[in-house]
């Protein structure tokens, strides 16, 4: 099994009442339930815009507009995209970005 990396991008983000806030909570705990034993790490949701791009020379804000993550295990790259398919990001508009985690040796 393989760990691959969902960072999720763009969505209508949190809802600004709390019976809708339920409701996506209910449908991300739905999601993180059907992953049953694949869920590695369930993430968290990103603060918007605060994200930085950091280079060697400096820090500015970045454009990549990543929302949140979830880590997931599968046997390979196309049974992770197949599942990520149900995320609920993708209700709302967003993206789901699919990443394997490059094994190290010796760390």
């Amino acid at each position: 099994m393989k760990n691959f990396i969902l960072i999720f991008k763009g969505g209508a983000g949190m809802a600004s009442n709390d019976e809708e806030r339920k409701q996506e909570i209910e449908k991300w705990t739905h999601w993180y339930t059907e992953l049953g034993s694949h869920l590695v790490d369930p993430g968290f949701p990103f603060i918007p815009k605060t994200e930085k791009k950091i280079t060697k020379v400096k820090v500015e804000i970045s454009k990549l507009g990543a929302t949140g993550y979830t880590i997931i295990k599968f046997g390979n790259m196309n049974e992770a995209i197949e599942f990520s398919k149900s995320c609920p990001v993708l209700e709302n508009g967003g993206e789901v970005h699919v990443y394997e985690q490059m094994e190290m040796q010796g760390m």
